[in-house]
């Protein structure tokens, strides 16, 4: 599932979409619909700790997650696999150096 979720906000068309989006909507002149006014104010609901969700916050959140990802890597992210192997490195070094 993780690992989904990182493909998807390091994906280079996801991070290009959404910086091109965020950046038009800083103007007002080009493309109607994506100006200040008119895709700001658009709401999609309500949530209960953030309130209206508007495309902004949505492209807000993916820019946020992408940045993390971009600074943090995917190595953040630990499967069994990679844990099991990185124990037994521990148990090996411990082993070396006479603490088993």
């Amino acid at each position: 599932m993780m690992n989904a979720v990182t493909d998807f906000l390091s994906n280079k068309l996801v991070i290009g979409t959404t910086l091109t989006l965020i950046g038009l909507h800083q103007f007002s002149g080009p493309l109607p619909f994506f100006n200040k006014d008119a895709f700001g104010s658009m709401t999609f609901g309500e949530l209960p700790f953030f309130g209206g969700v508007t495309p902004l916050k949505v492209l807000g959140t993916v820019a946020i997650g992408s940045g993390l990802v971009m600074l943090f890597g995917k190595s953040m992210i630990m499967t069994p696999t990679s844990f099991v192997d990185m124990s037994a490195e521990m148990i090996e070094g411990a082993k070396a150096h006479g603490h088993l």
